[in-house]
């Protein structure tokens, strides 16, 4: 279940990255 907690968190950090490159 850890994997599946950093694919999450991976997730987001790209997400949030996406978003600040956008602005």
């Amino acid at each position: 279940m850890v994997e599946i907690e950093i694919l999450v968190v991976g997730v987001v950090l790209v997400v949030l990255v996406d978003v600040v490159l956008l602005e």
